[in-house]
């Protein structure tokens, strides 16, 4: 049965609710002192894990910040606090719920999830960016950066130090492009990171965004054997 249910929250850095599977996240309001999140769900789906978090106006934001968060609303309490609650996003979850068109171009790599479940490769071409764009529901979602993507794309950790991969190509010479592993930098590291100076870093969750950034970098295109 598809309905919405009301779920209660507690005033917690962090919880998890469970939800089933596919329900959307509607909101989250201040009832009579609590807090409460409301969802449309299909009650005959089995039950998944869902991370929430919440952050109060003013307070700090730990390393946690690194993790993809999404906000889902802004509460008001009667007392005046204001918190904020945001889902955490897991690395499926995070490829699947924020593909969108600006972030594609024609030759990246992404899923394409059939009416019967199956889950195809395929290569962006203008009338997979068409489909894209005018259906906001589309079956379309980005493949998650592994090691297997990887070496799909010529990358290896054999030349370098522990904790590290890459890949080499020319310019006027031969120039290597590596990215650090999940958790080299810390256990906040979820994905694979290209890293820059002055401790700045760009986290890479899925194959089309390694695709994006390779070619700023380098204006040139990782060849991907499918």
């Amino acid at each position: 049965m598809n309905t919405i249910f009301k779920y209660l929250l507690e005033i917690t850095d962090f919880q998890g609710i469970e939800l089933p599977k596919g329900s959307e996240i509607l909101s989250v309001k201040n009832q009579n002192g609590s807090i409460v999140l409301y969802a449309g769900v299909d009650t005959s789906k089995e039950k998944e894990l869902r991370e929430i978090q919440i952050i109060g106006t003013g307070n700090p934001v730990y390393s946690d910040s690194k993790t993809k968060r999404k906000i889902i609303d802004t509460v008001i309490m009667d007392n005046g606090l204001v918190w904020h609650v945001f889902e955490r996003l897991s690395k499926k979850r995070l490829c699947m719920n924020t593909l969108k068109p600006t972030d594609l171009r024609i030759g990246n790599i992404i899923n394409y999830t059939t009416q019967d479940g199956r889950v195809l490769k395929q290569v962006v071409d203008i009338y997979i960016l068409e489909k894209i764009v005018n259906n906001p529901d589309h079956n379309y979602s980005g493949v998650v950066l592994d090691e297997d993507e990887l070496l799909k794309f010529g990358f290896s950790d054999e030349e370098y130090k522990p904790g590290y991969i890459g890949v080499d190509f020319k310019n006027t010479v031969t120039l290597s492009f590596v990215l650090s592993k999940p958790g080299k930098m810390g256990v906040w590291q979820e994905h694979y990171a290209y890293e820059m100076k002055s401790n700045m870093h760009v986290e890479i969750p899925t194959v089309h965004e390694l695709q994006n950034l390779f070619k700023t970098l380098t204006t040139q295109e990782l060849d991907y054997k499918l």
